[in-house]
Order: structure tokens, then sequence, then C-alpha cells
């Protein structure tokens, strides 16, 4: 099973327009280094670049869907219609887009019947048993106080990577399927990565560590080499 390094774009200005092809020429690049060390390389970009990043072969995943069906559905994001100009996954219920369970619980429900893998984060243990529940593909666990810190999940609450981990576990104990953990919250190099694989998660999720770079590709290529075994 791969790990995943999934970059969350935001709505930054240095990750949309004609900022967002450096992050698209860097995954470019890197494609082949990610492939040797077991790592799905993926984009969520700013919902105007989805296409941008489709079309070049990169692995996108979207922001934010809505459980909706295609229709007279103003201002929502439809996952059939992303799903049909080619996401292959979704980021849910972010700490900047919360949702409740019950509306996660639908939203994995759509995904699932039009084949959209599923990352569904957490702002702890406590919420990623709740969400094991629901059968996502993922969970990632954020603190929401280290979010787009200097100080990582890793660093300052290693902890909750072990205790997240086992929550999950408990949550999908009658279940078919255990979803991954994935970690995110400050994350930004190597070391932070490395740390998170050793205590268990699958992957990581990232966004001003590499948008806010002054070198994006050497920023994503750092964190690569955390999967390193």
């Amino acid at each position: 099973m791969k790990y995943k390094l999934i970059i969350n774009c935001k709505n930054y200005e240095e990750s949309t327009g004609s900022n967002f092809l450096k992050l698209v020429h860097a995954c470019r690049d890197l494609e082949e280094r990610a492939k040797q060390l077991n790592v799905d390389l993926i984009l969520s970009p700013s919902t105007i670049d989805l296409r941008e990043s489709i079309s070049n072969k990169i692995q996108t995943y979207a922001q934010h869907i809505d459980a909706k069906n295609p229709g007279s559905q103003t201002g929502y994001t439809i996952p059939k219609i992303l799903k049909n100009i080619g996401i292959q996954g979704t980021i849910i219920s972010h700490s900047e887009h919360f949702l409740d369970n019950e509306e996660i619980k639908k939203t994995i429900s759509y995904a699932k019947e039009l084949g959209i893998t599923t990352c569904v984060c957490a702002r702890d243990a406590t919420a990623a048993e709740e969400i094991a529940l629901l059968e996502p593909d993922m969970i990632a666990v954020e603190p929401k106080e280290l979010i787009g810190g200097d100080i990582s999940i890793s660093t300052a609450r290693p902890q909750l990577i072990s205790e997240s981990l086992d929550a999950i576990e408990r949550g999908s104990l009658n279940l078919s399927n255990q979803p991954q953990l994935l970690v995110g919250a400050g994350v930004k190099n190597d070391i932070d990565v490395r740390k998170a694989v050793e205590l268990g998660a699958r992957g990581i999720l990232v966004a001003s560590g590499v948008v806010k770079a002054q070198d994006p590709k050497a920023a994503i290529e750092n964190l690569l080499e955390g999967f390193r075994e």
C-alpha cells in the first residue's frame, strides 16, 4: 500500500492561477522519485485549477465536495461533475470547511458511489474514532492550533499520532476496511514526515509548508525523503 503526500493548495495567491503551474511542474519533475519511494504525490488545487492539474496527469483531489446531484444547485461543488472532469479524490471537512458527522457521512456515500477517494480531516483522536465508523478511505488528523504554524504535529504532539492510530483501529474494528491515517498541521520537512511514519501514519497532508516555500519543488523533494526507508 502506497504512502500519500497530499498538497492542499487552499486559495493562496502563491498557489492559484499562473503560480499553480510551478507546483504542477514540481510534481511532474518529482514523479519518478515519488514512485521510487512508494508515494502517491497528490495535488488538491483551488477549484479554478482542477482542470490544469488533471490535464497534466497529476493525481488530483478536490478540496471539498457537496453531497448534491447535478442540477439547480447554485454555488455547490458537485461531485459527479468533478468526477467527470477527472478528479480522483477529495478532502472532506477540513478545519477551514468543517462539516458535522451527518454531513460527512452523506458526502462519503456520494463519493463512494462515484469512485472518489475520500480523505476526511479530524481535529483529534476522538474525532478520528467517530469518523472511522463512517468508512472513509483516509483520515487526516490535524490539530487546529498547529495548522499553518511552524511547529509540526510530529514535534508538538507526537503522542496524538499514536493515539489517533489506536482510535481508528477501535472505530473500524467491525468494518471490512480500516481507514489509513494521515497527519498534518505544521509539517515542514523530512524529519517531521519520518517521525509521523515511524509512529504509524501512512502519509501527510501539507499546505503552507510547500505552497509558501521559497522553492516549492525543493520543499516537496525534502518531504518525500521523509518516506525513505
